[in-house]
């Protein structure tokens, strides 16, 4: 509110004061230029005629100023009610041009008015900053960290290949189980910020064999956890049409907690059915109860000594649901952990 009059900036914080926002008051133009070096404003309530600079001339300046650029005016006069003066307002970029005295309702409505408009601005800013920076995060954890993790796997694996003396070999074993562990890390947080901020994990089907997929799935994780038994059985017509890799991130993650929390053998079953194939991963032990009522939310762990994120269920669920699948736990056996996944069995053209 800028006013070299006392009285006219205590009649606006009077009218305006019921609305519950901040109000500012500025003795001349140029006070009124300070404050917009301080801080954003949704509105200027600005007097014409005003001593030393008048209200034509402060417009214009703030109008050079980055912060108020786009700040709406709204000029208030009781002399200058000729129709060049208004046009003259307005060519300044104001939104109106109000005639003393005014009507306070009708000004509350207009000043309600833009705030409300000034809320949507910076909303829809905030979420334009956040799309932004998550193409970035997305971008640095995508290929930033994942180009050197896969660099280090591979590396540690190709000197696997000739490394005889035992202590070097576990040295190795360790390195490469601790980059592969990395890498699942550093997916599922891309997947999980793709799930949020970008509208779901994307699928690419391709018709290729569910045995084939887990056989691939089971060798990587018994390289990365050697000693740890993995038995694949298939029943049935196994074919069909899904993400390949996605489907093997998915029953990664369910093998490699079932490897981790085993103590004999885990058991990875496919059977085929009329429309879906369903693969079960089991292991020993049951699931704690504890445990099962958040089972698939994001940055759960199954227990505190966890090395994981608490992102591995969700992104099954997440994959599962892209191929529209599911994944549940299997609640009746007590003795043992079985995740069931149901993969719709669909052409890749459909």
């Amino acid at each position: 509110m800028v006013d070299d009059h006392p009285a006219n900036l205590l009649a606006l914080e009077a009218t305006l004061e019921p609305l519950g926002e901040t109000l500012v008051q500025a003795r001349s133009g140029r006070q009124a230029l300070e404050e917009i070096e301080r801080r954003d404003f949704a509105l200027v309530l600005l007097d014409v005629r005003m001593a030393d600079l008048d209200g034509f001339a402060t417009a214009a300046l703030m109008r050079k100023h980055e912060r108020a650029r786009e700040t709406p005016i709204i000029f208030l006069s009781a002399i200058h009610t000729e129709t060049h003066y208004a046009r003259q307002g307005l060519s300044l970029g104001a939104v109106d041009y109000i005639y003393k005295p005014f009507d306070p309702d009708l000004l509350r409505d207009k000043v309600r008015s833009f705030v409300a408009l000034y809320r949507e601005r910076r909303a829809r800013q905030s979420a334009e900053s956040a799309l932004k920076m998550k193409d970035l995060v997305l971008g640095v954890l995508g290929h930033d960290l994942r180009s050197p993790v896969t660099a280090i796997c591979a590396s540690a694996e190709h000197l696997l290949k000739d490394e005889t003396n035992e202590e070097r070999r576990a040295a190795l074993m360790r390195i490469n189980s601790s980059g592969h562990r990395m890498d699942r890390m550093v997916r599922s947080l891309v997947d999980y910020a793709r799930t949020y901020f970008g509208g779901g994990i994307p699928v690419m089907r391709v018709d290729q064999r569910m045995d084939e997929v887990c056989r691939r799935v089971i060798d990587e994780v018994q390289l990365s956890h050697p000693g740890h038994a993995i038995e694949l059985r298939t029943s049935g017509e196994v074919a069909g049409s899904w993400d390949g890799d996605r489907v093997a991130q998915a029953i990664g993650n369910l093998v490699i907690n079932a490897v981790e929390h085993a103590r004999s053998a885990v058991s990875v079953e496919i059977a085929g059915g009329a429309h879906e194939v369903t693969v079960t991963v089991t292991n020993d032990g049951a699931f704690p109860e504890r445990l099962q009522a958040g089972l698939f939310q994001p940055f759960k762990k199954g227990d505190a000594g966890a090395r994981g994120l608490g992102l591995g269920l969700f992104i099954v669920r997440t994959i599962l649901a892209a191929h529209g699948g599911r994944v549940t736990l299997d609640r009746n056996d007590a003795t043992r952990t079985r995740f069931v996944t149901v993969w719709p069995r669909r052409s890749a053209s459909a």
